[in-house]
């Protein structure tokens, strides 16, 4: 059999320079470029370069005959994995070198350690985040079991003066729900006053909060929306100023939810209901960080098209793109991985980084619905009664039951007690696993967690001052379970015309 041949490794990052690689040569096309900075690309190069020798070291082996050469090419491969891993070590590390030369500033990029609590590079700026975040959006709200002003206090003392915690994500819409006693902007109003409480605690924290989306976002309202948040907060700064949901249609809008795109956009923006272009948007974003308002600025619960589509009008217009994109990602919903977000995000494309929220998918990765299924789900209706009259979470009431139903799918069940099966086998709880992972996943920079107790506070450091990595072989068999409920939450053995969203196959969504 014919030995295996490879480039010297120097050859790696030919194009530095701006030159094209040898494998390119006579064709017009330029290195690509990173942001506004106009610098090549070493890692892109690499990449290719791996690609390719990985096809040269393959090629003997793709035609498999008979005898003693099918023999020799299954003794090879073992020799094969090694070199590949050997020549893939070897080119990262010359295309990490390539890239710290570079004034790029890589997206979840561990600067430092804090009680356990690593923290992280947030997109291609200076803000630094935690792994672990606070989430607020029932914080003070009328929900069942939703934590007091003194317990939220509680929660930000334990959480950032006692460990390594450093972010809040709230938003101008928070507690949800809300009601008159309780009303929207009272989260970041308990925020405001834990900081007033002592000189020093706003350096402490780092803020994210949001506008609310869709037409609302207008350049006018992106200014007096955000210096609302500023007075609500005591501050005369917001770290991370999101949009709640995008200013455009997007079936995103809907949770992904949406068979299909709806074509009819002219229609819909016809009716009222589109916000600020892309244009407007970054203009506006841009002016608040001049000001000194924000320090940056993100989207939430959009797609790849709105993440690229920003961060492209941003660098036409010579304004600082989104840092940072928030959507839910959890062990049953990995679509970020799979739909171009993550991918967008990388610090060698967009260089944003991901919030993930629904890390617990709402409570169903706790595993306390395994037993016994949620309200809406039980077979019976004094089981039901009761079980509203005592709920053990949210999936167990009207208002947050049919809001997540997606989270409790037939596949999705399915798909969690797996997963539970995977933990108790590690010694694990299902709430550690699914936590875990979230963390170990490169794409994901933060994770942030909504906590209705201490108890379930202390448990979510504990997790994330873990400083082993879950077992390889652990994560294998996450990924064989996932390959076989690829998407659970948007499947349903019982759709019919009463579904929610009440719509036939192929109905857009709006």
């Amino acid at each position: 059999m014919a030995a295996l041949q490879i480039l010297p490794l120097r050859a790696a990052v030919t194009p530095i320079a701006g030159r094209p690689c040898a494998s390119h040569q006579g064709r017009a096309a330029q290195p690509r470029s990173l942001g506004s900075l106009g610098t090549p690309l070493a890692l892109v190069t690499a990449a290719s370069w791996v690609a390719s020798q990985r096809r040269r070291a393959t090629a003997p082996l793709v035609a498999r005959a008979a005898g003693k050469e099918a023999r020799d090419s299954l003794r090879v491969a073992p020799a094969r994995r090694q070199l590949l891993g050997a020549v893939g070590a070897a080119t990262a590390a010359q295309a990490q070198q390539a890239l710290a030369k570079t004034a790029i500033k890589p997206t979840n990029e561990v600067l430092k350690t804090v009680d356990g609590i690593r923290q992280k590079r947030l997109g291609n700026s200076d803000v630094v985040v935690s792994e672990l975040a606070l989430g607020t959006q029932r914080w003070v709200s009328a929900d069942f079991n939703a934590p007091d002003e003194s317990q939220c206090q509680a929660f930000l003392d334990r959480a950032v003066l006692g460990s390594g915690v450093n972010l809040v994500d709230t938003a101008e819409q928070y507690p949800i729900p809300s009601d008159v006693a309780r009303p929207e902007g009272l989260c970041e109003e308990v925020i405001g006053r834990w900081m007033a409480k002592e000189a020093g605690r706003r350096r402490k924290l780092v803020i994210a909060t949001k506008i609310t989306g869709g037409f609302n976002v207008t350049p006018k309202n992106i200014r007096s929306d955000c210096e609302g948040s500023l007075k609500r907060l005591g501050t005369d700064y917001i770290d991370v100023y999101q949009l709640h949901w995008p200013s455009r249609y997007s079936p995103q809008a809907n949770w992904g939810q949406s068979l299909t795109y709806n074509y009819s956009v002219e229609e819909y923006g016809g009716m009222g209901m589109e916000g600020a272009s892309f244009e407007e948007l970054c203009t506006s974003m841009g002016s608040l960080i001049k000001e000194g308002k924000i320090r940056g600025w993100g989207l939430c619960n959009d797609n790849a098209f709105g993440l690229t589509a920003c961060c492209e009008t941003a660098k036409r217009l010579n304004v600082p793109p989104p840092i940072s994109f928030q959507g839910d990602y959890s062990i049953i919903d990995r679509k970020s991985e799979e739909n171009g977000v993550f991918e967008a995000s990388s610090p060698i494309h967009e260089n944003v980084g991901f919030m993930a929220y629904n890390a617990l998918a709402g409570g169903m990765l706790t595993g306390k619905y395994l037993d016994q299924p949620a309200a809406l789900d039980s077979p019976s209706d004094d089981t039901a009664e009761k079980l509203m009259k005592k709920p053990r979470g949210r999936m167990d009431t009207y208002g947050w039951g049919g809001t997540l139903y997606r989270y409790r799918s037939e596949a999705a069940v399915e798909a969690i007690a797996a997963y539970s099966a995977l933990a108790k086998r590690a010694g694990l709880s299902l709430s550690e696993l699914s936590l875990r992972w979230c963390r170990s996943r490169r794409g994901c920079t933060t994770v942030l967690l909504g906590t209705s107790s201490m108890t379930q506070l202390e448990e979510d450091l504990r997790y994330f001052q873990k400083e082993e990595p879950l077992p390889r072989d652990l994560l294998w068999e996450i990924d064989r379970v996932h390959m076989r409920n690829r998407l659970p939450i948007f499947s349903s053995k019982h759709v019919d015309s009463s579904w929610k969203g009440a719509g036939e196959i192929g109905e857009p969504i709006p």
